[in-house]
């Protein structure tokens, strides 16, 4: 009696499938984390700019604001919290967009009904 090794068999028919899940898998979390990493870049820009802004007030405008440190660090976080507010509500719109799409498209086919019914029982009427 021969015995098959069908566990070679199985994984290199099942490897291509694999290997293009691992493959979408891949591509996905690239995509996740440039996005990510695009977020953090646009904070500490954000941050390096709202630093800088007392400089520039003092210097054109003409203001008196305090240029310590302590200072400093409060512009960098006021600046990142208003960035952050930007980033979340721009988040939020977009994702109402699009589930309203979806939402629109999951109710298309009972539109189409409700179109099809009312043609059907408000036809018009022949005259003698």
């Amino acid at each position: 009696m021969v015995l098959m090794n069908t566990t070679a068999t199985q994984s290199t028919i099942t490897a291509v499938p694999d290997a293009w899940i691992s493959i979408l898998l891949l591509a996905l979390f690239l995509f996740v984390a440039f996005s990510i990493l695009k977020v953090i870049k646009n904070t500490i820009i954000m941050g390096l700019l709202a630093c800088v802004f007392p400089f520039i007030s003092n210097k054109f405008l003409g203001t008196a604001h305090a240029t310590d440190l302590s200072a400093l660090l409060n512009f960098a976080i006021i600046g990142i919290a208003i960035y952050m507010t930007y980033f979340v509500m721009k988040l939020l719109y977009h994702s109402s967009k699009l589930a309203f799409k979806v939402i629109t498209l999951l109710l298309l086919p009972l539109k189409i009904l409700l179109d099809l019914i009312k043609s059907i029982f408000s036809g018009k009427k022949k005259k003698k």
